[in-house]
């Protein structure tokens, strides 16, 4: 694709006709260029060899010997291609399944991180095995299809040809019309069957190559069709550009939320308000049941000198910790706070200061230097982040990720509370109204910047934990919209500790922790004066 104009990005973004790009840039098209090597070096030599013996036949035998020989070499063409067929197609569906399986374990690569600290291993893992199992059922078909194939190829073009061609050199010596044989003694007999034995069972053994060579020209088939598909979308798009988008006449979906159920501007109204009272209730008898001793429910405990210690109900505590970077960098020097329910925190600080890292320790994701750190279990935290990860699925996983949708239905969710949750966020209900909650799409590419946080919201009063790190997460949102995720998280008693450098968010937090950065790791624990914030919004307003 060339750099020289914007065919990779249209093709890659805007195209939604070809899939995995990259699995066709390289993989396929490097099968491609094997085929069409393998194709010559199995064609070059049977075609002069057939060319050859069949001149040498004709001129002493007649051109009826040859000519059964290539009769039979079409008619066997014909009728193995015929059973070929479905060989094109089911490399086309290998070459697209090993795109899928390439793409999905790429996306852990690339967002290891995030699903770390959602916890969303189980999902990711059964994401990657379902891709696995299609792949392996797929290669399995694939496999005993080309054997029976194979048994078929190797009796038409490798015995029957060779019997074809023994008994055309047969004929005229069991014939009893007259020939040039007739004039011929035992000896001369002798050498002209053996040469020209010779010579129709090489022609027999050329015509068999060749109908060989047609399963290859099967698979070079398909990676044609697919290579041409790219070249003609990449080409496409550099020469016209890409297709005017299509505005819809009506929404696709379902609405979102019934009525009454809408976000005033200035906050929820009364009756969304007792709804997510009663959700906050049903969370409560959810988390009850659920053994925090199961060990995927227990937070991970590197190796380190530190010291971490997991209670269920617990604060985030920090007692003398250091937070240092993989590269030996001291971020911070000497941490110690207390983060209590209910009482919100914001982490402010320049970039590289600490502060995502002391959300990795917090997550476990990061040894301890030194220090004690007490927290809860990892089912009692969420992280959010500004870009929220978005996994493979229906519309539905977005939302109540890394559940699967026989645990939310296990725990007694319906549909309908998804829809009110996302009502909250989005009280259009434009996300409802163009795609169903059962639809699946690429979802990173389908959503817009604001909606990916609007789902990262819903995604967070569905799991309602004890507390939730916000790492920008509100940035491509109003501030109405803000607003409202801090009034619910309040009703929901979800603790959070939010990184934002706008100050619209300060007066929903009740301590600052800033880390200054510098070679000394310095910080601060402040009590932000909600009453002195007050009153300098107020004189900026006036």
């Amino acid at each position: 694709v060339s750099t020289q104009s914007t065919g990779y990005y249209r093709i890659s973004n805007l195209d939604q006709t070809i899939g995995n790009v990259d699995q066709l840039l390289t993989n396929d098209v490097q099968k491609f260029c094997d085929s069409v090597v393998d194709l010559y070096s199995n064609l070059a030599k049977p075609l002069l060899d057939i060319v050859i013996y069949t001149i040498k036949l004709a001129s002493s035998h007649g051109i009826r010997g040859p000519g059964t020989m290539l009769s039979y070499l079409f008619m066997s063409g014909v009728v193995l291609t015929t059973l070929r067929r479905p060989l094109g197609r089911l490399t086309v569906e290998e070459q697209k399944l090993e795109g899928d399986f390439r793409y999905v374990n790429s996306r852990v690569i690339a967002h290891g991180e995030e699903i770390a600290f959602y916890g969303g291993n189980r999902t990711e893992a059964a994401v990657l095995d379902g891709a696995f199992k299609r792949l392996v059922y797929h290669l399995r078909a694939a496999m005993e299809f080309r054997f029976s194939m194979g048994v078929v190829d190797n009796i038409i073009a490798k015995y029957f040809a060779t019997v074809v061609g023994y008994f055309v050199v047969s004929r005229p010596f069991m014939s009893t019309e007259p020939s040039r044989l007739d004039s011929m003694g035992q000896g001369e007999l002798m050498e002209d069957y053996y040469r020209s034995g010779r010579m129709l069972v090489n022609l027999a053994s050329a015509v068999g190559r060749i109908v060989l060579a047609g399963r290859e020209l099967t698979r070079l088939s398909a990676y044609t069709a697919r290579v041409h598909d790219l070249l003609e979308r990449v080409t496409n798009m550099t020469e016209s550009g890409a297709d005017p988008f299509k505005v819809r006449e009506d929404g696709s979906g379902e609405a979102g939320g019934k009525e009454g159920d809408e976000v005033d501007v200035g906050g929820l109204n009364e009756t969304l308000r007792s709804k997510l009272a009663a959700w906050r209730e049903r969370c409560d008898a959810r988390d009850a049941k659920i053994n925090v001793d199961d060990p995927m429910l227990r937070a991970p405990k590197p190796k380190g000198e530190g010291e971490l210690v997991v209670v269920k109900g617990a604060p985030i505590e920090f007692a003398h910790v250091d937070l240092v970077s993989p590269d030996g960098k001291l971020l911070v020097k000497d941490l110690s706070f207390t983060a209590e329910r209910g009482r919100n925190v914001m982490v402010t600080g320049p970039n590289g200061s600490g502060k995502s890292s002391l959300f990795r320790v917090i997550g476990g994701l990061w040894p301890l230097h030194c220090g004690k750190v007490t927290k809860p279990p990892q089912r009692e935290i969420l992280f959010l982040p500004q870009k929220p990860y978005l996994s493979i699925g229906t519309l539905r996983d977005q939302l109540i990720y890394p559940l699967s949708a026989a645990q939310m239905r296990a725990q007694g969710v319906t549909d309908d509370d998804l829809a009110m949750l996302l009502s909250i966020v989005d009280p259009a209900g434009l996300i409802l109204k163009e795609w169903r909650l059962d639809d699946v799409r690429d979802w990173s590419h389908s959503f817009s910047g604001g909606q990916k946080q609007r789902v990262g919201m819903c995604r967070l009063f569905f799991a309602r934990p004890k507390y939730a790190i916000l790492d920008e997460c509100t940035s491509a949102v109003s501030d109405e919209v803000e607003d409202v995720l801090y009034e619910v998280a309040t009703i929901l008693h979800c603790t959070l500790f939010t990184i934002s450098h706008r100050p619209s968010v300060r007066k929903h937090h009740d301590f600052c922790l800033n880390f200054e950065g510098g070679m000394e790791g310095k910080w601060q624990w402040t009590e932000i004066d909600k009453t002195d914030l007050s009153s300098k919004l107020t004189k900026l307003v006036k």
